[in-house]
This record gives C-alpha cells, sequence and structure tokens, in this order.
C-alpha cells in the first residue's frame, strides 16, 4: 500500500500527512494487536516459587532482618501498602544462579501496571550484588527519598516490570527514578533495568536537573560504572528520560561508564510537561517544556566497538525546548531527542531508532559517532521565529569522524546540517524538507555528502554530483510506515508516509554505494534502508484495518 492509503494520519507540510496516533483500543477482531519485539539484552528471570510470603503487617524492620536470612532467597509480596517501612536497604544479595528476588505474589510475568492490585514501596537502596526487584509499584512519599531505587556499588542487579512513578514525591531537589552509581571506589556493573514504567518526576516544578534513569560518572578511581543495560522500558514526564552522566568538559572523570545499552525503550514528554514559551504558564499546547532531553550522553567509552555506548531500536517523542521564563525543570536543553550531554561525549552508536514530533531528532557532539538507519519524522520548530532551531540529524562543529548512513527524515523544517568535520554522510532519504536555514553557514573539513536521495527536498546541507534530487515524495515509491509505541501504558499505532524503503523504492539499490556493514562490529545485522520494522504494523490488511477504524472513529 502506497502512502495515502492509511487513513491515521495529520495534516503537516502541503505534501505529507505527518504523524497520526490511533489508541489500539480493546481487542476488537479488525484492529492489528499490538506487538513489540523484545529486546535481546533483556535478562532471563526463572519462575520459581516463593520461600516466604509477606503481607503489610511486615512493614517494619523485621522486613530487612527477613531478607538476610541466607536460607531463603524468594520472597513474594501480598498486596497492600509497605511504605511504613520507609526506603528498604538490600545489602547481601544472592549469587550467580541464585539471586535474591523481591517479587509480587501473582504471575510474575504479568507487569505490576496491570495488576489489579499492587504492593507499593517507598524506594529500595542497594548495595549488594544478585538482587531481583520484579512485578512491584515503587511510589515514594518522603522528600528525602530522592533516589527512588538506587543500585549504588551493586552488581548483576535486576529491575524487571515494576512501576516507578513519582505523582506523591515532593521533590526538593534532582529526582531520580534509577539511580546506578559507584561507591567508595566500587563500580556498579552489570545492572539490568527492563521492562519498566518509570514516569512522573519533579511534581513539585523545581528548576533543576532530574532523570528517569541515570548512570553516573564514577567519583573514585576504579568506578567504571560498566555493562549497565536500560532496556524495554517506558520512561516519561522526566528532565531527562535516561542519562549517561558526566562533570568534566574532557570526560577526565575518574571513572567512566563503557558498555552501556540503551534498546528497545519508548522515552517521552507529554502534555503534563508542556508550558508557554513566552509565559512559562502550564499549558497542554505549549511548544516548551519544563524537561530536557530524551536520552542525554555525556560519557566517552573509548574506541574498543564492545565498549561503545549503544543507543538502538528506541522510540522518542514529544522533545521541546526548555522553557526558561519561568525556570521549572533542567538545567536547559533545545529539545533533543537524543544527544550528547557535553562537548566530549563520543563513541556513540545510534541506530535504528524511531524519533518523532521532537525540535532535534539527533546532536552529536565529540569524537566518533555513528548514526545509523533511523527515522526521523516531523522534527519541527517549537519557536517558528527561530528558523535554526530545529534540525533533525545534527552532527555539530564539534562533532568528528562521523558516520550518517541509511536514516530516513521525513516531513522535517531543517533535515540536516554539514558543521562537523571528517564526517561520511550517505544513502540517507529525505522527504518533504522545509529547509528553512537554507544552505548558509560552512560546511566542516572534509565533510562528505554523497548518494543521498532528497524527494521533494532542496539539497541544502546535502550536495554534491552523487546525490539525486526529486520533485515529488510520490517519487521515491516508498511505502508508508506504522509502528507501535508505548509498550506498557496502552499501545498506540503511529504512521508516517513515505517512510518505509521497500525493493520497489527508487533508491533502493544505492545500498551496494554505502556501507552496511557499518554495525556489525556492534553484533547488528547488516544495515539498510529503513523497511517496515519488523513484529511490527505491516502490510495492507493491517494497514487497512487501522483506516478503517479511523473513518468509523470520525
Amino acid at each position: 500500500m502506497r502512502a495515502g492509503g492509511c487513513a491515521v494520519r495529520i495534516a503537516r507540510l502541503t505534501t505529507i500527512a505527518s504523524l497520526v496516533v490511533l489508541l489500539a483500543q480493546g481487542a476488537a477482531a479488525d484492529v492489528p494487536q499490538p506487538k513489540f519485539p523484545e529486546s535481546r539484552y533483556r535478562v532471563a528471570i526463572p519462575n520459581e516459587p516463593c520461600d516466604v510470603v509477606l503481607t503489610p503487617a511486615d512493614a517494619n524492620a523485621m522486613l530487612r532482618v527477613r531478607f538476610a536470612d541466607m536460607n531463603k532467597r524468594v520472597f513474594c509480596f501480598e498486596p497492600g501498602d509497605y511504605r511504613a517501612a520507609g526506603r528498604l536497604q538490600l545489602g547481601v544479595g544472592g549469587r550467580m544462579g541464585a539471586p535474591k528476588v523481591l517479587r509480587f505474589h501473582g504471575d510474575p510475568g504479568v507487569h505490576a501496571l496491570h495488576r489489579g492490585e499492587r504492593a507499593i514501596f517507598e524506594g529500595f537502596f542497594i548495595t549488594g550484588n544478585w538482587w531481583v526487584i520484579q512485578g512491584l509499584t515503587i511510589q515514594p512519599r518522603l522528600a528525602e527519598d530522592n533516589w527512588f531505587v538506587t543500585i549504588q556499588g551493586g552488581r548483576h542487579n535486576v529491575l524487571d516490570r515494576n512501576v516507578i512513578d513519582g505523582v506523591e514525591h515532593p521533590n526538593t531537589g534532582n529526582n531520580v527514578g534509577v539511580m546506578i552509581r559507584g561507591y567508595g571506589g566500587n563500580p556498579a556493573t552489570d545492572n539490568s533495568v527492563q521492562a519498566n514504567v518509570i514516569r512522573n518526576g519533579d511534581q513539585t516544578g523545581n528548576a533543576d536537573d532530574y532523570f528517569g534513569v541515570l548512570i553516573q560518572a564514577g567519583l573514585m578511581a576504579g568506578e567504571d560504572n560498566d555493562r549497565n543495560r536500560i532496556v524495554d522500558n517506558e520512561i516519561y514526564d522526566w528532565g531527562d528520560a535516561i542519562a549517561i552522566g558526566g562533570t568534566t568538559a574532557d570526560c577526565s572523570e575518574p571513572g567512566r561508564q563503557h558498555g552501556t545499552i540503551i534498546d528497545g525503550n519508548d522515552v517521552y514528554v507529554t502534555a503534563a510537561k508542556r508550558v508557554d514559551c513566552a509565559t512559562g504558564a502550564r499549558t497542554p499546547d505549549g511548544q516548551c517544556t519544563c524537561a530536557e532531553n530524551g536520552i542525554d550522553v555525556k560519557s566517552n567509552p573509548g574506541p574498543d566497538p564492545a565498549q561503545w555506548t549503544r543507543i538502538t531500536n528506541n522510540r522518542a517523542w514529544g522533545f521541546r525546548p526548555t522553557q526558561n521564563v519561568v525556570q521549572c525543570g533542567g538545567s536547559g536543553a533545545i529539545g533533543q531527542a537524543i544527544a550528547a550531554g557535553s562537548m566530549c561525549a563520543g563513541h556513540v552508536l545510534v541506530a535504528r531508532n524511531t524519533i518523532t514530533d521532537s525540535t532535534i531528532g539527533v546532536l552529536a557532539v565529540g569524537p566518533r559517532w555513528v548514526i545509523a538507519g533511523n527515522l526521523l519524522a516531523d522534527i519541527r520548530l517549537a519557536k517558528p521565529t527561530d528558523a535554526n532551531g530545529s534540525i533533525a540529524i545534527f552532527p555539530s562543529p564539534y562533532a568528528r569522524d562521523v558516520d550518517i548512513q541509511f536514516n530516513t527524515v521525513v516531513g522535517a523544517d531543517n533535515a540536516y546540517d554539514d558543521q562537523s568535520p571528517d564526517t561520511d554522510t550517505r544513502c540517507n532519504v529525505v522527504v518533504d524538507d522545509a529547509a528553512r536555514m537554507g544552505g548558509g553557514g560552512f560546511r566542516g573539513a572534509n565533510h562528505a555528502t554523497e548518494h543521498n536521495f532528497l524527494y521533494h527536498a532542496p539539497p541544502a546541507n546535502i550536495v554534491g554530483a552523487t546525490n539525486e534530487v526529486f520533485p515529488a515524495a510520490a517519487d521515491s515509491a516508498n511505502d508508508e510506515l506504522c509502528f507501535w509505541r508505548r509498550r506498557w501504558t496502552g499501545p498506540e499505532a503511529v504512521c508516517v508516509p513515505w517512510a518505509a524503503t521497500t525493493a520497489a523504492s527508487t533508491h533502493a539499490p544505492a545500498v551496494a554505494s554505502c556501507n552496511p556493514e557499518l554495525t556489525e562490529p556492534f553484533g547488528m545485522a547488516p544495515l539498510s534502508f529503513v523497511p517496515e520494522p519488523a513484529g511490527a504494523l505491516a502490510g495492507a490488511a493491517a494497514l487497512a484495518a487501522l483506516g478503517a477504524l479511523a473513518r468509523r472513529r470520525r
């Protein structure tokens, strides 16, 4: 089905219908059901019987005594409120193959969000190894519990299928949903934050930084907080949804984060964080936010591909500039979905992500980035008077040694900027680029743009004899691409016209002119242009069903 066949869209430019969101409600036979591929990086947790079953009557110091019993490993909690016990300290844990488990008393495969009843906790502070927290709700009420779940110097801990919610927390500064940090020279390594809902940071609107998940840089030698995984979560309404922290301009912290994996997450900002750019007043239609970025990187782990920061298969949307009239959250950002948060952030793989409805798609700063196989759609200005305020793919003048290949940009105010040195940009597809900032400014040294395909998109910053320019979006012969997002809180289907490359697409033969092997050192399959997502919405039957449903709801 060519673009135009799916009725589920909103108008954006004169020749493009951009994003339209359709709530996938119920299980009607004619509605394609949500399918989200599971990250290959998830840690499998065995379904073991309970050794101990606890109730809210145990919500006192006896909980700590019970957890310390080395003859018991699996602690199951009946529904109820356990916050009277305060934030629980978890020290000596389990071992490889036999972790200590704190979980809801029920099917561990059911997400905490989807249960009729929940077991609610104030917070957890983990200093040990091999703990699993599964299917619980962490919803703190005390101001001093500003880090809701902390892993401090712990290893091989897993947070799985929990709800981590700041809705009742009176933030007094620097909220963090999940903090991973070293301590006293001991690193926090090999931890997994997976399949959680992490939401509602900074409910008091403080003018400070706050994070859904923060992996800190080491404060002492030895604190290399390595190989931590953040996968398949839904993280929304935070200053930075996910941050790899840093405090220096040259990445010279005593400890760095190596081998961080950020895969398969939904990260976004809702209307609850929107404000009017001019006045700072809260309004769901505001084009500024009390927030910053989706994924913020401030680390440079070095050149070994096994140590790179990997940002893959995520869905990010809703990011706008931080409101600066009345400070209400975050030290300041310009609406980046994925961004370098320091001048030295480098050795970053950004691949196969879907970024929509934001002001900046990907901002690269620092050495050695690979930006490949991503879809960026509806990347637009928050302030119409600022022509330079929005760029889909932005390798800044401070980035270097950058590969940008096989990305698809649909419906941008500015698809690309070319100021970074030592950059190879090829085999990208741009459809309906307004190119509001034109082709002015300087071009970075050794900045090549070759074998790119521009459909209804002027060659403003993508120039070169091997690029091909076409007058209309339809000349791409691309299909409409539909995908699911919001894995846990209520799946939405989103359709982007002219976004999916097929064998019939005009640019399909150009793969041979580029580097499909770019991502192979990271254990990923060879690259190509953005296809219809595997396991998501696909095929004419699915799109026709969505279109029919949309027509019925008008």
